[in-house]
């Protein structure tokens, strides 16, 4: 499902998937494995969907909603604020903290 819509955003963007690849700093290879079936990691969709200003649930075909509103808590507000302070390195380390926790959730 992800190189469908993938494709589809390259198309109604007029950008080839391979020039967008370039551009975005990714693997060669990326357009054939997706297009065989894988999908991307979370940075790559990251950088996708900024690209095509989309939300990722988009990018893999699980809404057809391109960017469904968000609401904003003073909660979510902090999150946002402590995550872009954040570097690289910790800001995978969240990811993948949060990666954990969804499987202990089960």
């Amino acid at each position: 499902m992800f190189y469908q819509q993938f494709s589809k955003l390259c198309k109604e963007n007029k950008i080839a998937p391979s020039k967008l690849i370039r551009l975005l700093d990714m693997s060669k290879s990326s357009n054939t494995n997706w297009k065989a079936g894988s999908k991307p990691d979370r940075i790559a969709l990251e950088k996708l969907a900024n690209y095509f200003n989309v939300s990722i649930d988009y990018l893999l075909g699980r809404t057809n909603i391109k960017n469904p509103p968000v609401i904003y808590t003073d909660e979510l507000a902090e999150i946002i604020n402590d995550y872009d302070a954040m570097n690289e390195e910790e800001k995978l380390d969240l990811v993948k903290y949060v990666d954990y926790i969804k499987t202990r959730r089960g």
